[in-house]
């Protein structure tokens, strides 16, 4: 565990902690507005008004997993206050909650079936029986989320809880055979905050998250309200995917390849110098390129003719052939 705050939600606590409000938007407004809601952040999720009422509310995900979130205290109703007893008596931490212990330190047994733990244990087992057991998870805020890490313990499932009621560990009365309890539950915590303070004190480090306040108003209840979960994790935007650039096939007409301007024998400007009567071979840029080379070293192929060069001056091709005879055909 590390006690440093986190500005943001992780995307999986945020989730949850959502759905923790859409249990409370649903007991206070009912399903449509609970419905509409979920919709605003989640717009493939949706609630299944048969398993949902106003304790619980069950969520629906599109990749065919489920959310039951447990609503927290109503303080206008009398069996929340019974559950908020019970969590204040340790006895949410034993499987045994059909024993409610009495001011005057005797134990009084109480059916199951009547306790908000046992109600919550029945819903758990209803949603299971339609929609599977492979992929649920269990959530809450305050005795919501103590409820949530109580189902979530007792059928060894995945819970998220917010600021879940708490009460330290100080041991259990041997009748009920607790064994030092521990958490399982992914704890969020607020510093500060009263409620779930004790929290920390059994749950495994590495499960347990301080979030910074982000709630208005003032301590405590500023500290403990659920809003200070609901803090959406930043965008993770991901750079766009680079198309490999299509590279096409050479063609071996390269005036087939398109923005290949075509020179013509107007835009060509040929390096040789133009042979006239007053200008004598010796001098000419061609022969000038030949460097020291002598005419024994040049070799001329003994296919090249006078006719190739398109010379038609009979002078110039009287040079030519005194100079480089093996060009002229016979009789010149």
């Amino acid at each position: 565990m590390s006690e440093e705050e986190q500005d943001y939600m992780d995307e999986i606590g945020y989730e949850h902690a959502y759905a923790s409000q859409i249990a409370y938007i649903y007991e206070e407004y009912g399903y449509n507005a609970a419905e509409e809601a979920l919709m605003e952040q989640f717009p493939l999720y949706t609630i299944d008004p048969e398993l949902s009422d106003n304790y619980s509310v069950t969520i629906l995900k599109p990749d065919g997993s489920t959310i039951l979130a447990y609503r927290g205290t109503d303080f206008t109703r009398p069996d929340d206050l019974m559950a908020d007893a019970v969590i204040a008596s340790g006895l949410y931490k034993v499987d045994a909650l059909q024993y409610l212990k009495l001011p005057d330190g005797a134990y009084e047994y109480i059916p199951a079936g009547l306790t908000r733990f046992g109600l919550s244990q029945k819903k758990y087992e209803r949603v299971v029986a339609k929609h599977g057991d492979d992929n649920i998870t269990i959530t809450g805020h305050s005795k919501g989320g103590t409820l949530a890490s109580y189902i979530g313990r007792v059928n060894k499932k995945e819970s998220y809880i917010f600021n879940a009621g708490a009460v330290p560990n100080t041991g259990h009365d041997p009748r009920l055979d607790g064994p030092e309890f521990q958490s399982t539950s992914n704890t969020y915590l607020v510093k500060g905050d009263l409620i779930s303070m004790f929290g920390a004190g059994y749950t495994p480090k590495e499960k347990v998250k301080y979030i910074k306040r982000t709630a208005e108003g003032s301590w405590p209840l500023a500290n403990h309200s659920l809003q200070n979960f609901l803090t959406k994790p930043p965008l993770q935007i991901e750079p766009p995917i680079q198309k490999p650039t299509e590279t096409k096939p050479l063609t071996k007409d390269p005036l087939a390849v398109k923005n290949v301007p075509i020179l013509t024998s107007q835009s060509v400007k040929t390096p040789f110098t133009k042979i006239t009567k007053k200008q004598p071979i010796s001098k000419l840029e061609n022969r000038s390129k030949l460097g020291s080379l002598t005419k024994s070293e040049v070799k001329i192929p003994k296919s090249l003719v006078l006719s190739d060069m398109k010379f038609t001056d009979p002078v110039v091709i009287r040079q030519i052939c005194k100079e480089f005879p093996e060009l002229c055909p016979r009789g010149e």
